[in-house]
């Protein structure tokens, strides 16, 4: 939260989320906080510390009525929504796909019903990334 109300002081804010979750020593139960650090990790490039931290936090929010919905969606440096580049290697027919993007280093989920068209494996597409307590999940994606 902080992260956006301040954004002059991002990486203060992201020493001070650190701090209090390494004071937790592997034991932190706050999901909020657990939540912003695995969103600042990612928007930072640390996409495989943000993977770790969202594992944590699925792991300690079952049931959570956060766990589905958009709650955040990665932003540039200048606040705007980023965009990822990659193609699609996995579709499961109206449940849910995964994009890989050489950038993140891994495969990321999508749900196949809301896209505006057929998307096939191997297709090269745009999307931004959504986060929730279940972690990173890919929207709005459209071929490049």
């Amino acid at each position: 939260m902080y992260l956006y109300l301040y954004p002059e002081k991002i990486d203060e804010i992201y020493q001070i989320m650190i701090a209090r979750y390494d004071s937790f020593n592997g034991q932190c139960l706050e999901l909020n906080l657990l939540f912003d650090l695995g969103v600042a990790f990612f928007e930072r490039g640390d996409y495989r510390q943000s993977r770790s931290i969202f594992r944590e936090l699925r792991e300690k929010s079952f049931s959570h009525p956060a766990r589905s919905g958009i709650l955040k969606i990665a932003r540039n440096n200048n606040g705007s929504h980023k965009l990822y580049k990659g193609y699609i290697t996995k579709i499961v027919p109206n449940k849910e796909g995964y994009v890989h993007s050489d950038s993140i280093g891994y495969d990321i989920n999508f749900s196949v019903p809301p896209q505006k068209r057929q998307l096939n494996i191997r297709d090269d597409v745009e999307f931004k990334v959504a986060f929730n307590y279940r972690g990173e999940y890919a929207i709005e994606l459209s071929l490049r």
